[in-house]
């Protein structure tokens, strides 16, 4: 966009690399939204009333469409698309006329365009969070990246599979917007919510960061301490009546439950179970035990009261 636009040398934006983290973080406030249909009025007006199909300034400014697409929308992607958590090339493409009210929802329903989010959870007051990364490669369950594009989860035979993410230092910005303006809004789905307080229910400590980086399921700029304090924090103060995950997080409590239970049986056998004098041992200071607690109990029965 500058080379196409040729700033001046004294152009007070343009020329200023920290000016874009500024403009990132204005552009995406919830306080600084602009209706989209006014924004595509003024697009409309930058137009070359010789050609509609868009000036050659501004085709030039798309990079990563056709010269020929000159929507709006792919303008504001290629502008903030830096800032998005996920791939926009494989996300799904957005009409010229997108339902969006503005610009953060418009990145909202960008990135969860793809998700496969279910029914509500039956209680609404509450749903089963899922263990972290490490409880859940513990247990047995295989953490492996998703193909599938935007931001979803899905869980199946054991594996549960997690698109990639980005995290950078404009993620925790752009994550509190989408959930605020979810918050705000009426009859809007907290999908991105509910997605956000999987990912914090995933990343307890820097261990759960570290494995999901080795996994290439989040692909983090920040260190794994800061990362996992991001996700820590994210959903506090945070409610939503509906919950748009709950039959990955019911299969993965109970599959996990169940290789736990499994683990814990395994470990009995190998430890206690395996050796026949470990056996007559181990049943010999049971039937002990439960003899010195009956006679403790018969004795305390048995004892008269004593008078006052």
């Amino acid at each position: 966009m500058r080379d196409s636009l040729a700033p001046e040398e004294d152009d007070p934006v343009f020329t200023k690399s920290y000016m874009f983290q500024h403009l990132y973080h204005d552009l995406i406030l919830p306080e600084n939204q602009i209706p989209w249909i006014a924004l595509d009025h003024l697009f409309n007006l930058t137009k070359d009333p010789q050609n509609r199909q868009g000036t050659s300034n501004v085709c030039s400014f798309i990079s990563w469409t056709s010269p020929d697409d000159t929507s709006l929308v792919a303008l504001v992607l290629e502008f903030l698309h830096h800032i998005l958590p996920a791939d926009p090339k494989k996300l799904q493409v957005m009409t010229s006329q997108p339902k969006s009210r503005h610009i953060l929802e418009l990145l909202r329903d960008l990135l969860i365009s793809n998700s496969k989010t279910t029914g509500p959870w039956k209680d609404e007051n509450s749903w089963p969070p899922i263990p972290s990364a490490t409880e859940l490669e513990t247990a047995g369950v295989t953490l492996r990246k998703s193909s599938a594009p935007g931001l979803d989860i899905s869980f199946k035979n054991g594996v549960l599979e997690v698109s990639e993410i980005t995290i950078q230092e404009v993620t925790e910005a752009l994550f509190r917007n989408i959930i605020s303006f979810e918050q705000c809004s009426q009859n809007c789905r907290p999908v991105f919510t509910s997605y956000a307080i999987l990912l914090d229910n995933l990343i307890n400590t820097p261990e759960d960061m570290d494995r999901l980086s080795k996994k290439e399921i989040v692909d983090n700029w920040l260190n794994p301490e800061d990362a996992t304090e991001f996700f820590n924090r994210l959903c506090h103060d945070v409610y939503i009546k509906e919950f748009c995950y709950p039959k990955p997080c019911s299969d993965v409590k109970r599959y996990y439950e169940k290789r736990l239970l499994a683990i814990w049986m395994e470990l009995l056998r190998k430890n206690y179970l395996g050796n026949p004098w470990l056996v007559a041992s181990t049943c010999g200071a049971i039937i002990l035990l439960f003899r010195n607690f009956f006679s403790s109990r018969c004795n305390q029965k048995g004892k008269p009261h004593e008078k006052l």
